[in-house]
């Protein structure tokens, strides 16, 4: 949408693995959902010490980390999610799975280092200013929606902002609703 329809403005930033190129080549001066994939580029260009792993002492150099605000507190925290299909014919299996899963030390791959297991939070290594954000943002945070439509609803949602970008203003309800339409019309 944006590179072969040209449907947003060129110097308009999208939420894709460029932005931390961009970012991290000091062109932009913000960028938004962090992950270890951009964590360990913070430290290996000095910008960050200490944050994979978590230690103490871990400092933010020549940058910081906020919550972006919205107007009803955070915006959502993304987050793997694991459950069982209602209709499984291996529901025992699925479970000793899961416990495995949960009784393993699932926090040496973490995404951005953040624990999965809210008694990690409380260790000292993740007392610091850069794991303090975070863990005000997955407290406070919305989830994502628990769908197997997720992919869709992103889709819809990225086409209508898009849209709604270049509108009048008051084309916006219009596409939204259009959006919401269709995505509901898939979905089914």
């Amino acid at each position: 949408m944006v590179n072969a329809h040209k449907v947003v403005p060129p110097d308009a930033v999208t939420n894709t693995y460029d932005t931390g190129d961009y970012f991290m080549a000091e062109k932009i001066s913000m960028s938004f959902a962090w992950g270890a994939y951009y964590t360990d580029r913070l430290e290996s260009a000095g910008w960050a010490t200490g944050l994979l792993p978590p230690q103490t002492n871990a400092q933010l150099i020549k940058i910081g980390v906020a919550q972006y605000p919205t107007a009803t507190g955070n915006d959502f925290t993304n987050s793997w999610a694991i459950s069982i299909y209602q209709k499984s014919k291996n529901k025992e299996l699925a479970w000793k799975f899961i416990d495995t899963l949960f009784k393993s030390n699932l926090n040496e791959y973490p995404d951005a280092g953040l624990p999965i297991k809210q008694a990690e939070w409380e260790k000292p290594e993740y007392q610091t200013e850069y794991f303090k954000v975070f863990n005000e943002a997955i407290r406070t945070g919305k989830p994502m929606p628990q769908t197997p439509y997720y992919g869709d609803l992103a889709d819809a949602i990225v086409a209508a902002l898009q849209r709604c970008l270049s509108a009048p203003k008051s084309d916006i309800p219009r596409i939204l609703q259009e959006a919401q339409q269709e995505y509901n019309s898939r979905a089914r």
